[in-house]
């Protein structure tokens, strides 16, 4: 009797001491893995704003060389941070041409406004360029007060569309013209001029083809290299 009660205590004893180291092992686990992300973030806030340049210095050859940079840039072009796409242009360039001729100021900064609202909604690049040869098209990329009948703006938006303080506005006529984009054409894959044909429904469909090939050199001078997909014109 003395042994069965000793033994008891005993293994009441053990279970208690089990239950405790258990409890110290998932407690030492747990602030590891605490430890673990904050470095993991640490790290990759560094690495954002770590030079890709610098980071390739190391390599030894130049296709080494070459290879640590792209995986460099394809890491902060995930990410979005730091990288040359996340940071837009102040204004379009000089060298922009609108209807063949070079583009004034006024000009150049609608067509800005435009794309920066486009890459803001994460158009897709044929709507980007069927949005660019509508507003040549329509208003040669001027924020017109007027036009046939009750047009205005930059893309000659009739009165069933809103009032005309709406209408002039650059960012909700290209939200507009982005929003018949999607719907229309929802996976990208439209030719643009046929794109803008389609939103716009003008009485001229073969008018917005001639200026896509001015669009397409005007939205690539705009986002630089951070576009690598060719469209069918």
């Amino acid at each position: 009797m003395l042994l069965s009660v000793t033994y008891r205590k005993r293994c009441m004893n053990c279970t208690h001491k089990n239950s405790n180291l258990l409890t110290f092992v998932l407690i030492f686990l747990f602030v590891l893995s605490a430890q673990l992300v904050t470095a993991e973030k640490s790290q990759a806030h560094t690495v954002t704003r770590l030079d890709c340049k610098k980071y390739a210095s190391v390599a030894t050859t130049l296709p080494e060389w070459n290879s640590r940079f792209r995986a460099c840039e394809r890491w902060r072009k995930r990410h979005n941070l730091n990288h040359y796409c996340a940071r837009p242009r102040p204004l379009l360039s000089r060298s922009a041409t609108v209807k063949h001729r070079s583009a004034r100021f006024v000009q150049r900064r609608n067509l800005t406004t435009a794309l920066r609202y486009a890459r803001r909604v994460r158009a897709p690049l044929n709507h980007r360029i069927a949005l660019v040869a509508a507003i040549t098209q329509e208003s040669t990329a001027n924020n017109l007060p007027y036009g046939h009948g009750t047009s205005v703006g930059i893309l000659q938006l009739i009165n069933t569309h809103g009032s005309v303080a709406w209408r002039m506005r650059i960012t909700n006529s290209a939200g507009w013209f982005l929003r018949g984009a999607k719907k229309v054409d929802p996976h990208g894959r439209m030719a643009p001029r046929r794109l803008a044909q389609a939103v716009q429904r003008s009485a001229h469909p073969s008018a917005y083809g001639q200026w896509v090939a001015e669009a397409n050199r005007t939205v690539r001078k705009f986002y630089g290299r951070c576009l690598y997909k060719r469209v069918r014109l």
